[in-house]
């Protein structure tokens, strides 16, 4: 609990968007459960297996509510707390159910889709792209960091790293993933990330915003959490002229799993109305011009090489900004 402790100060209140007066009650360090108090209005979040749930009442898992009230109901009585009455959310509830289940599906996990070739080759490139290696020190926020594939392909070691996912089975998969890093995990809604005004130096949504209901908002509190002159690094699906052929052949010989949100695909011109009203900059680069199916047969040095030079050709013949992904760097002034 020592890396939650450090942050607590930084903590918002999902259920009430203020800063909270959090504390850590201790119930079996064993079994790594905790209650994460806000003594402002005696809220409590549960800590299962380590993992925080930092979520609206509406959102909390059914399932770690359950484990407390078998386990810890008299405690937390004595404490002078209450357990929650869940509600529901319907379109956040399916997208949670979507990658808890995808994160560990026999028959294509998302451990068999981030390690396909292709997938390497464009994270290699949106390593690149990013540079957060050039950072000497950084305070990174990893949005959707599903089973940590950001934080230990973007994300240098000597940063530190706070990533939240709204499925605790991504989460389950990320901390024996990120055992070597510094980094921070939690259960929380993109939406609404449950952080105080001006923390981060980098926020990073890899295929996080296509997913979403609300990524207007998103936006709106990514830049809200930012430090000024920090940024929103983020891959996404672009509007391009070739994301139909890319769907229908994806419809029969699939590759990925999407629940698609409000706005699956998107442009510089979207980013910059979903932060309407912000002082930003936008730098964005689009890649992948070819089929990902197409690089199925390939090892990863050979998918890196047709990547790039498929995408060189494209871009070379008027097709700049058509590529199938986009890669963004979108900066608070």
């Amino acid at each position: 609990m020592e890396r939650l402790k450090q942050y607590l100060p930084i903590l918002k209140n999902p259920n009430t968007q203020q800063k909270g007066n959090f504390s850590i009650e201790v119930l079996n360090p064993e079994k790594g459960d905790y209650l994460l108090i806000d003594s402002t209005n005696k809220d409590w979040f549960p800590i299962h297996e380590d993992i925080p749930e930092l979520l609206t009442t509406q959102l909390l898992y059914p399932q770690t509510l359950e484990h407390f009230k078998q386990y810890y109901a008299n405690h937390i009585e004595d404490l002078g707390l209450e357990f929650p009455v869940l509600a529901t959310n319907q379109q956040q509830l399916e997208q949670r159910a979507h990658f808890d289940n995808f994160s560990e599906d026999d028959k294509f996990s998302y451990d068999d889709f981030e390690n396909l070739p292709f997938w390497i080759a464009v994270d290699a490139f949106v390593h690149e792209y990013y540079n957060l290696s050039a950072q000497e020190e950084c305070f990174v926020l990893d949005i959707g960091c599903g089973n940590g594939r950001s934080i230990e392909r973007f994300i240098p070691e000597n940063a530190k790293i706070i990533g939240i996912d709204i499925s605790r089975k991504m989460l389950q998969k990320a901390k024996k993933r990120t055992q070597a890093s510094d980094a921070l995990l939690m259960v929380g809604d993109a939406t609404f990330p449950p952080f105080v005004e001006d923390c981060f130096d980098f926020c990073i949504t890899s295929g996080v915003l296509s997913n979403l209901p609300n990524p207007t908002q998103t936006c709106q509190s990514i830049h809200k959490i930012l430090k000024k002159g920090g940024a929103h690094l983020g891959l996404e699906n672009n509007k391009s002229i070739f994301r139909l052929p890319f769907d229908i052949l994806n419809s029969f010989i699939s590759i990925w799993k999407n629940k698609k949100g409000k706005e699956p695909e998107i442009s510089p011109k979207i980013l910059k109305r979903w932060y309407a009203g912000c002082n930003i900059d936008i730098d964005s680069k689009t890649l992948v011009f070819l089929p990902p199916q197409m690089f199925s047969k390939n090892d990863v040095d050979s998918a890196k090489k047709r990547l790039r030079k498929s995408d060189n050709f494209f871009k070379s013949i008027g097709f700049k900004k058509q590529g199938g992904l986009i890669t963004f760097k979108v900066s608070k002034q």
